[in-house]
């Protein structure tokens, strides 16, 4: 079968091969994508007198792992070659959810079209909505057939998760299942869904919380008896910095330079560098970390079993390893569950900032919250108030060290 070069001109331009009068071209690089070249009637019988629209061309597609026949999509005239390889494609991902028997689309495959297509292109969190879908519902609706799952079905998943886990556990996982029905009824893999609508299992309150003096002393000592060496590290410097759990889990060794530590946009909220000053007790516990790390390009490297692992901890951990510090300290709710989570810890810190006299935007920036003016000029100006941001942290860095009690620097 003859082979066209991967553009638009060469397609529009091809003719069928000498002495026939239709000849099916592959194209370069597209699998699966056909041209299919035919003389009109009314063409002249002369070869040689034969012009550019003599012909008429149609993009075909076929299955290969199938073995299917060939589905005609439509004139060459009328396509370009993107649009073409764009109906192709979603064609072959049509066929991969559907297989033989249509209609038989099971919630699991549908999940695992969405990560691959969707989440892991445009979202920064897709870890975690892969982790999600693991932890519960692939139990549930992993193998269900969707054209067969009832609003009802739904809800008595929701309800499962919200008993053995918790009501806001089932919140996070009902969004998440509405938005993987969404994307396929936008993507044409189903026609419909009844699951929008559903009744939240709970109500959530944005959170307030944050540690007075006392609970940070009590849980700056806690950490030495109640977590690994690392998982302190880690939880203090989260404390000291103010920065996001998940951008300090993913701290490379080639981000640090000096007594700065530059976190690329691609690891922040806003999608810009943020350049965080380390004052002196954090840059000890950094510095500390990458010698225990030993060679790993990571600064808290994940492990198993006591072996290091070539890959950044998950934000899993941490998050454990601070609500279990929290049970023993007693911070728990009349339920015994614990009324603060990690995220406190960034909120305790802006508050402490502010009642330091540390202004709003500033305190902002030294977060990493947001950005001001264009992205452009937020890549540019990431050592902007580079001075005004270390005073930030090092004065509260003198203040946490007098809730510890230990002896300012």
């Amino acid at each position: 079968m003859q082979k066209l070069a991967d553009n638009d001109r060469a397609i529009r331009g091809c003719r069928p091969k000498w002495g026939q009068t239709r000849t099916r071209w592959t194209i370069d690089g597209r699998k699966g994508l056909y041209v299919d070249v035919s003389v009109k009637p009314n063409a002249p019988t002369d070869e040689t007198q034969r012009e550019r629209d003599d012909f008429r061309r149609v993009y075909y597609w076929r299955d290969q792992r199938k073995g299917g026949g060939f589905v005609r999509l439509d004139d060459v005239e009328r396509l370009s070659l993107a649009q073409a390889w764009k109906s192709a494609t979603d064609r072959a991902a049509n066929v991969t959810l559907r297989g033989r028997r249509a209609g038989r689309v099971t919630f699991g495959s549908l999940f695992d079209d969405w990560l691959k297509r969707h989440a892991k292109p445009n979202k920064k969190s897709w870890e975690a909505d892969d982790a999600l879908y693991k932890r519960h519902i692939k139990k549930h609706l992993g193998n269900a057939v969707v054209s067969e799952l009832k609003r009802g079905d739904y809800v008595d998943v929701l309800d499962k998760i919200a008993r053995v886990a918790s009501g806001i556990q089932a919140n996070r996982s009902q969004a998440l299942i509405t938005a993987v029905l969404n994307w396929a009824v936008a993507e044409d893999k189903i026609d419909d869904h009844p699951a929008r609508g559903i009744r939240k299992r709970a109500k959530e309150k944005s959170r307030d919380r944050v540690l007075s003096a006392d609970e940070i002393k009590k849980w700056w000592v806690a950490l030495d008896e109640q977590a690994t060496p690392r998982m302190a590290r880690l939880l203090r410097l989260l404390l000291l910095t103010g920065v996001r759990l998940s951008e300090a889990c993913g701290m490379a060794r080639a981000e640090i330079q000096g007594d700065l530590w530059e976190i690329p946009g691609e690891r922040t909220k806003s999608g810009l560098p943020h350049v965080v000053p380390l004052a002196q007790t954090a840059a000890e516990i950094v510095a500390a970390a990458i010698a225990e790390a030993g060679e790993s390009a990571f600064v808290f490297p994940a492990f198993d079993r006591h072996r290091m692992m070539e890959q950044a901890v998950t934000r899993h951990a941490p998050d454990r390893a601070y609500a279990r510090i929290a049970v023993k300290l007693e911070f728990v709710d009349t339920d015994g569950k614990p009324n603060t989570g990690i995220h406190d810890l960034r909120r305790t810190m802006a508050t402490n900032l502010g009642r330091l006299g540390i202004s709003t935007e500033m305190i902002d920036r030294v977060q990493g919250r947001g950005a001001r003016g264009s992205k452009v000029s937020g890549i540019y100006n990431r050592h902007e108030y580079l001075a005004e941001r270390r005073d930030a942290l090092e004065c509260w860095e003198r203040e946490v060290r007098r809730i510890v009690g230990q002896k300012p620097t």
